[in-house]
């Protein structure tokens, strides 16, 4: 199998951008992508600008909130991305990692030698109550969104079964806040910039007992790009992809065996340790899907890092940290950086390759070597994680 390897990235601000359509903040990521990937695209070094073999989008909720289908067709017109493979992929929370999946695998196959992938999504256009509905539609219809709940009411469930059977208190669960809110601080790209205190954490509105206003991640507009190919930029050091694995379990969270533990996440996470031999333990940073504070809390549990009912004393002894044994959310992870669903995947991963290659500025972690990162959708039902290092 070829070897896949980022050749450039492209992220722009997260915000709520009532001035921009959904294919230009798509666009204009994309554009940024493009252009630093230019070296490994453009062989004649040409003045015009070179394209790579495909292009993969990641989106979810674009054919409802912003009444647009087609979504990989229309960002190749507007891109001039033409006669070329463009398509869109839909895994839920989890579309932006599958997306980069989907197009790691066709170089990875020897179909294509180079991707462009787009993760955007633009969620300020319409009500949160429209929007609160739109994405309660990964969830079971027949046995949950049609009944009313939402998915921060099921993570809420969630929350509360995880706070009885382990015996920990909301307070304990503040450093799962604190931390990416602090490491946002040094992101010129995050949604919010400033660092909380645990005060200001457990005096938060509650939006579903037990779960606050900090609990969930804020609906924001943003697009990321990155680009892929068989080969290295020569002459510098590279970020490549050595494992990629998605696993999904049952949709509705009544029908799972044990609710506390995230099956697909397991399985994604063995299947990449398995891949390339390494262990927790070996990995320097994680960038975990934490859209609510228990699917953090549960990931880690799942991903090996903590013991069953102990992710918050992980989080709490500082382990967690960008000094610590497994730092997570290093730019301010889905709560502070933002949550623009389809795209959340591909900043995760442009996190990560700027860590890896040590661009991370005052948020740097010492000696970063391997990243591991993983995409949650619903309540866990969806799951996409990769392992990525430098050469």
């Amino acid at each position: 199998m070829n070897k896949v390897y980022i050749v450039g990235v492209g992220q722009i601000p997260v915000l709520e951008s009532w001035d921009k359509s959904l294919k230009e903040l798509a666009g204009d990521a994309a554009l940024i992508a493009l252009e630093n990937a230019q070296p490994a695209l453009d062989t004649t070094r040409s003045s015009q600008l070179a394209y790579p073999d495909m292009l993969v989008v990641g989106n979810l909720l674009a054919g409802v909130s912003n009444k647009q289908l087609q979504l990989g067709t229309l960002l190749a017109d507007w891109l001039g991305f033409h006669n070329k493979p463009a398509v869109l992929i839909e895994a839920g929370d989890a579309s932006g990692a599958q997306a980069f999946r989907v197009a790691a695998q066709a170089i990875a196959s020897g179909e294509v030698d180079t991707a462009l992938v787009i993760g955007a999504e633009k969620m300020t256009d319409v009500p949160s109550s429209e929007l609160d509905a739109t994405q309660a539609a990964v969830l079971d219809l027949d046995l949950e969104s049609d009944l009313g709940t939402t998915l921060t009411s099921q993570n809420a469930m969630l929350m509360r079964r995880y706070m009885h059977e382990f015996n920990w208190t909301l307070e304990d669960f503040a450093a799962f806040t604190t931390i990416p809110y602090e490491n946002a601080v040094n992101n010129p790209f995050a949604r919010f910039q400033r660092a909380i205190s645990k005060e200001t954490y457990l005096k938060a509105p509650m939006l579903s007992e037990p779960i606050n206003t900090f609990d969930a991640a804020a609906s924001v507009d943003g697009a990321a790009a990155i680009v892929l190919s068989n080969r290295p930029i020569t002459g510098q050091r590279n970020v490549r992809m050595i494992a990629s694995s998605s696993a999904s379990d049952k949709l509705g969270l009544e029908n799972r065996i044990r609710s506390l533990s995230l099956s697909a996440v397991e399985h994604s996470s063995k299947q990449v340790y398995a891949q390339t031999g390494l262990i927790p333990s070996d990995l320097h940073l994680f960038e975990y899907h934490d859209a609510y504070t228990i699917l953090a809390a549960l990931s880690l549990e799942a991903s090996g890092f903590a013991e069953r009912g102990q992710a918050p004393q992980l989080a709490n002894a500082g382990k967690l940290n960008l000094k610590g044994s497994i730092p997570v959310a290093s730019m301010g992870g889905l709560k502070a950086r933002g949550n623009p669903i389809g795209a959340s995947g591909i900043y995760q991963i442009i996190e990560s390759y700027h860590q890896l290659l040590g661009l991370s500025a005052k948020n740097q972690i010492e000696n970063a070597r391997f990243a591991m990162t993983q995409n949650i959708s619903g309540t866990g039902s969806s799951v996409t994680t990769h392992i990525f290092t430098r050469e």
